[in-house]
């Protein structure tokens, strides 16, 4: 494990860089966003996500890259809470009219406290005040990485709360497992038999559509960019153990990845109209679909549908995420971290 100094944000705040490793794998962290910098199989040298190059970049890009995002992930609409008989009005950073990821200084605007760390794994803490955002409620929040030796990411997302709030974290990690620079070799399968239908907003309406015979219906592999997607896939109705939900594969690269999760839905987002401005890792430029988003979560915009899996969290109630990222192991020796 290495700790060094990866700048500091605009508003100036010192940055950190957490670098990991275990086994065949290594990692690197900011404390900025408790962001996923970068991710790379020692036998693959190219990243297996996509990443930035400064502290100030990942301040003004608008793609969430690598970030842990809430304290709600995804969109609330028109930025409305309804909580215990009061209203309370969020930030609108979507189109000026809806919350999207907890607003324009949500978790990955954050930069996190470390609480412990090891060659292996990393955990950091955030507190957000009363009102941040809107919300009610102080929220601590921690995020824990954990490399181990099969090759394996392991992310767990845990929050309390003086006060009855909402929460809905998400890792909002942008995968391509080849070097490619898009996704056209890579394949893609979802457990889930329905998706949300979303209005031209990509608000959810509350209707739960069938996929049979759906062209975003993943539950076979298929292209992971055959369509633009940015679509709630349903896992379940509930929080349950942690299970397989997603598998991604290259078939360029040969590597594969399984997410397990306990959360109910699970958020794609193929990056389609991507246009970065800032440059990626090892220089690259990250355009249309250069990555795929797995954001396992709660469904979006829950707080105004009812039949959706609850996101309220209690006072002193504790919330966890758990996902687990796993790559299929290859034999070969690449460079370290730079």
């Amino acid at each position: 494990m290495r700790i060094d100094s990866f700048g500091a944000t605009p508003d100036g705040h010192n940055v950190e860089r957490i670098t990991l490793r275990n086994g065949g794998m290594w990692a690197q962290i900011l404390t900025l966003g408790a962001v996923l910098r970068d991710l790379r199989l020692e036998s693959h040298p190219a990243p297996l996500v996509l990443g930035l190059n400064s502290a100030a970049d990942y301040w003004d890009s608008p793609w969430y890259f690598g970030a842990i995002v809430g304290r709600v992930a995804n969109r609330v609409a028109r930025g409305h809470l309804p909580l215990n008989g009061t209203d309370h009005q969020l930030d609108r950073n979507f189109l000026g009219k809806h919350m999207l990821h907890g607003g324009r200084d949500g978790l990955h605007r954050q930069v996190w406290t470390i609480e412990a760390a090891e060659d292996a794994s990393v955990t950091l803490g955030c507190r957000l005040a009363d009102g941040h955002m809107g919300f009610p409620g102080a929220l601590q929040v921690t995020c824990r990485y954990s490399l181990h030796p099969d090759n394996s990411l392991e992310v767990t997302l845990s929050a309390r709360t003086d006060a009855d709030t909402v929460c809905n974290l998400a890792p909002h990690f942008y995968f391509n497992l080849d070097d490619s620079g898009d996704l056209r070799h890579h394949r893609l399968q979802v457990q889930a038999d329905q998706i949300l239908e979303t209005d031209a907003d990509l608000v959810p309406t509350g209707k739960c559509l069938q996929l049979d015979g759906h062209p975003k219906d993943l539950r076979r592999p298929r292209a992971a960019a055959a369509t633009a997607l940015d679509d709630n896939y349903c896992c379940s109705q509930t929080v349950m153990p942690r299970r397989e939900v997603a598998h991604l594969h290259s078939t360029a690269s040969g590597i594969g990845m399984r997410l397990h999760s306990n959360q109910p839905g699970l958020q794609v987002f193929n990056a389609a109209g991507m246009r970065s401005q800032h440059p990626g890792l090892d220089g690259r430029s990250y355009g249309n679909h250069a990555g795929i988003a797995l954001e396992p979560q709660g469904w979006p915009d829950a707080v105004h549908h009812p039949t959706f899996p609850s996101i309220i969290l209690r006072r002193n109630a504790r919330y966890e995420s758990r996902n687990l990222f796993s790559f299929e192991h290859l034999a070969g020796n690449g460079a370290g971290p730079g």
